[in-house]
């Protein structure tokens, strides 16, 4: 065995040695030469047909090489890029050196740069595959101060363009302009900019300012954009303004101007305009005042705005004036038709001679004053025709005064009717007279000297000799007419002076108030007569007397001085006296009375109450009740010379009831039914008195037949009388 292994193992050594040697003999063999190129594709896309020199190396894609025998030179590398399901050529920006007989290399990166052939957009390779992977659009930005109208570019409509926003459109890539409407007094006009350049794959964007220089496509105008837009919202010409000529004043009105901020007001004596206006206004209504009466004025009006001024309105002319004289029915309507057709201010009348005059209306104002005055002697207006002789509207203020008389002339209407709004003063010297109810079926309506749904004021004179006391019949019964003298529905009643004389009504001979205010400061209401309240009737309302009388007046039956429902009477100061009734002498209280002054005194009534007659609430903080008389029939629940309290509440805080009397019951006070008395102040005095004695000279109060309750001596300041307790402990004796 061992004989045959060595000489193999012999034999192997001896191959492996002629093989070493031939390898190592064979790197001294030179090898045939080649020139190649590889292409390192390490960007982030996909090359496809890569080509140099002719030949072509197919896709390298992302992170992959690629290797091709080439000949040497200098060329540049050739590639396409998969854009939108596209293929796009390019090249390498800079051309690639092979050199002969080597292994030659370029290495591809997002960075490299290269060319698109198509439109030459040269840049590295991400921005070009990026750029032309875009769509072309158009960004239209409106940061001018206007809204732009039908916006267009290349016949791409990008719609309407407020201020401060944008508008974007795929487009077709060009050289136009953009074209668009703004708007102006007359309409939209069509403008365009200068010529804009887009680009392929691009977002372009063009910006629109106030300074952006435009044309008009028309007019072929060109300015900014504001300067355009100013242009055409320049305010147009104003039309002739209407004149109201007034005291030493005119009020000048016009039409609005569109796109006017202002307005511009220019007067003279002389028919050329000056320089500079004399008023400026937003306003399209102004009163020029300070001017002389009699003078002609001319006026002129000039629109203004940012834009600039317009041409002036065509020129008008106006004469101030406030005093009119009057004699007849013709100059009187003139007159009246002058001051209706004026502005607001202030107005005579001079009456110079009587005369007979349809009715006429002061038409609504916002504040004119209008005084009818007589001269030196007394002047007389007659009422001519079949309704209110004169009427006050709203906005009017109408006095009249100095030797002026309106007569209404028996036509069966109200002599003055102030409407809501509207206010009637009456000063020393007037006198309102003549209205009278003659035909109470056919006429529904009042008939008072002033009727007034509005504020009245009487500082003096007379309203005297008007009759309201006609019935109609209505709903089974006799409706009666309010008011003789004066009637106040839903109004203001101020007389501070006057007479209020020899009227009759209905309700409320004098005076009747209805839901309204009734102040009287002074004057006097007296001889007046009604059913119900002689002097003055008051429902659902407010009095308050500070001072004056109200004396002399009758009423058939409750009130004949004052008649109160559901109303409150609040009487500070005045005198109420000689005034005669069935009920309710002085007074008659259906509502709230407080007494807190003043005098009620020598009031006659054929039944209860001679000074009071009190249903309602009466509060009693001060003032008098004195010689009042109630003359009725002995009755167990009649009687009360000073106050007859029925069904009612007397609170007597303070005050003097003395010296009334009564032929039955309660010489002081006389208390019935559920009335409810409580004296804790003020004094009833021994001088009160009843026609028998043990009646209750101070104070009596009838509960029951069995229950009766009465003072005959004198309750001072510390004697508490209480009707709702017997015995002493109510005061009683």
């Amino acid at each position: 065995m061992k004989r045959f292994l060595i000489p193999a193992i012999i034999s192997l050594l001896l191959f492996f040695s002629s093989l070493l040697l031939f390898s190592c003999d064979s790197e001294n063999i030179e090898s045939p030469s080649r020139t190649t190129l590889s292409i390192n594709n390490m960007s982030s896309y996909d090359l496809y047909d890569v080509e140099y020199a002719s030949v072509e190396f197919g896709v390298v894609i992302s992170g992959r090489d690629a290797t091709m025998d080439v000949t040497s030179g200098t060329r540049y590398v050739f590639f396409s890029l998969l854009i939108n399901n596209q293929l796009l050529r390019c090249r390498t920006v800079n051309v690639l050196t092979v050199t002969e007989d080597l292994s030659n290399e370029i290495t591809f990166t997002d960075n490299t740069l290269v060319i698109e052939m198509t439109g030459e957009y040269s840049s590295n390779l991400r921005n070009v595959f990026e750029t032309m992977g875009m769509d072309t659009t158009f960004t239209i930005n409106n940061m001018s101060d206007y809204t732009i109208y039908s916006v267009e570019y290349s016949s791409t409509i990008f719609g309407t363009i407020i201020s401060g926003r944008d508008s974007t459109f795929g487009i077709v890539a060009t050289s136009n302009n953009v074209f668009f409407n703004i708007q102006s007094p007359d309409g939209m006009i069509r403008c365009r900019t200068e010529l804009i350049t887009t680009l392929e794959r691009t977002a372009n964007t063009y910006t629109i300012t106030n300074n952006t220089v435009i044309t008009e496509v028309v007019s072929g105008n060109t300015g900014t954009l504001q300067n355009i837009y100013n242009n055409l919202h320049r305010p147009n010409k104003p039309a002739v303004p209407e004149l109201l000529a007034s005291d030493q004043a005119i009020r000048v009105s016009w039409a609005v101007v569109d796109e006017a901020a202002s307005y511009r007001v220019f007067y003279s004596t002389n028919p050329s305009p000056p320089s500079t206006p004399d008023i400026t206004t937003t306003d399209t209504t102004v009163f020029i005042t300070g001017l002389t009466n009699d003078i002609v004025y001319y006026i002129w009006i000039q629109a203004v705005n940012i834009n600039g001024a317009s041409e002036l309105s065509d020129i008008t002319q106006a004469v101030p004036t406030n005093n009119f004289t009057v004699n007849t029915m013709e100059t009187f309507l003139n007159a009246l038709n002058s001051i209706n057709s004026a502005s607001d201010g202030d107005y005579t009348i001079t009456v110079t001679g009587s005369f007979s005059s349809l009715p006429v209306i002061f038409e609504s104002g916002t504040s004119k004053r209008i005084a009818i005055i007589g001269n030196n002697v007394s002047q007389t207006i007659n009422n001519d025709g079949a309704t209110d002789l004169i009427t006050i509207s709203s906005g009017i203020i109408l006095e009249i005064g100095n030797n002026i008389t309106l007569n209404g002339n028996n036509k069966n209407a109200n002599v003055v009717n102030v409407q809501a709004g509207g206010t009637f003063i009456m000063n020393n010297g007037s006198t309102v007279t003549g209205a009278q109810r003659t035909n109470s079926t056919s006429n529904p309506l009042n008939s008072s000297g002033v009727m007034s749904a509005g504020t009245f004021t009487m500082n003096g004179g007379t309203i005297t000799g008007n009759d309201n006391t006609n019935r109609r019949y209505q709903g089974g019964g006799y409706f009666g007419y309010e008011g003789g003298g004066v009637r106040i529905v839903s109004g203001t009643f101020t007389m501070n002076g006057g007479i209020i004389s020899n009227n009759q009504a209905f309700y409320g001979g004098g005076v009747s108030i209805s839901n309204s205010t009734f102040i009287l400061n002074d004057g006097n209401i007296s001889e007046n007569s009604a059913y119900d309240g002689g002097g003055v009737t008051i429902n659902n309302s407010t009095f308050s007397m500070y001072d004056g009388v109200i004396n002399n007046n009758n009423a058939d039956y409750w009130g004949g001085g004052v008649d109160i429902v559901n109303s409150t009477f609040n009487m500070r100061g005045g005198v109420i006296r000689n005034n005669t009734a069935d009920s309710g002498g002085g007074i008659s209280n259906e509502g709230n009375v407080i007494m807190d002054n003043g005098i009620i005194i020598n009031n006659i009534t054929s039944g209860s109450g001679g000074g009071i007659n009190c249903s309602g609430n009466f509060t009693m903080n001060g003032g008098e009740i004195i010689n009042n008389f109630s003359n009725t029939a002995y009755n167990a629940q009649r009687g009360g010379g000073g106050v007859f309290l029925n069904n009612g509440t007397f609170l007597m805080n303070n005050g003097l009831i003395s010296g009334n009397f009564t032929t039955s019951r309660g010489g002081g006070v006389m208390v019935t039914n559920s009335g409810f008395f409580h004296k804790t102040g003020g004094i009833i005095d021994a001088l009160n008195s009843t026609s028998v004695d043990e009646r209750g000279r101070v104070a009596f109060v009838f509960i029951s037949a069995s229950n009766l309750r009465r003072r005959e001596t004198a309750a001072g300041a510390t004697v508490n009388l209480n009707s709702s307790v017997a015995g002493s402990a109510g005061g009683w004796e």
